[in-house]
C-alpha cells in the first residue's frame, strides 16, 4: 500500500505547477485575444483610410464638376452678343452695311455644301431581275429536260 501511495505521491504535481500552468493557459488565451483584436483594429482602420479616400475623392469630382460649370458660364458670357460687340469696338471694329462689301468672283470655287448628318437621298432604280428568278420551278423543269 506504500508503493502504491508513493507511486500517486510521485504523480501528483505540487500546487505551485498547477498555479503555473493555470496561469500559462491564461496569458496564452490573453495573448491569442490581443492578436485578435489587433487584425480587428487594423483591418477597420484600413477601411475608414479607404472610405474616407473614396470620400475625398468624390468631394474632388465635384469640385471640378463645378469648377467646369462655372468656366463653360464664362466661355458662354464672354461669347455672347453683348460682349463681342464691346471687344470688336474697343479693338477698333465698326459694323459694316451691305453697300460696303465687295464681292470677288473667284472662278473654278465651288461653295462647301452644308454638313447634314442625314443620309442622302438615292433614287431608286427599278430592281434588275435575273431570268434565273422569274421562272417558276415547273419552267425550270421544262426547261432543264430540252436539250
Amino acid at each position: 500500500m506504500k508503493t502504491i501511495s508513493r507511486l500517486f505521491q510521485t504523480y501528483i504535481q505540487a500546487p505551485w505547477r498547477t498555479q503555473l500552468q493555470w496561469i500559462g493557459i491564461f496569458l496564452t488565451g490573453l495573448a491569442i485575444l490581443i492578436i485578435i483584436s489587433a487584425f480587428y483594429v487594423n483591418v477597420t482602420t484600413r477601411t475608414a483610410l479607404a472610405g474616407r479616400e473614396i470620400a475625398l475623392a468624390k468631394d474632388n469630382i465635384l469640385r471640378m464638376h463645378h469648377d467646369i460649370s462655372d468656366l463653360e458660364s464664362t466661355i458662354a458670357s464672354q461669347g455672347s452678343t453683348k460682349n463681342m460687340q464691346e471687344r470688336a469696338e474697343i479693338l477698333g471694329f465698326k459694323p459694316v452695311g451691305p453697300e460696303e462689301f465687295t464681292f470677288i468672283y473667284v472662278p473654278g470655287y465651288t461653295q462647301k455644301t452644308a454638313f447634314s448628318l442625314a443620309p442622302k437621298a438615292v433614287r431608286n432604280a427599278e430592281p434588275i431581275l435575273l431570268p434565273e428568278y422569274t421562272e417558276s420551278l415547273f419552267d425550270w423543269f421544262a426547261n432543264r429536260g430540252q436539250p
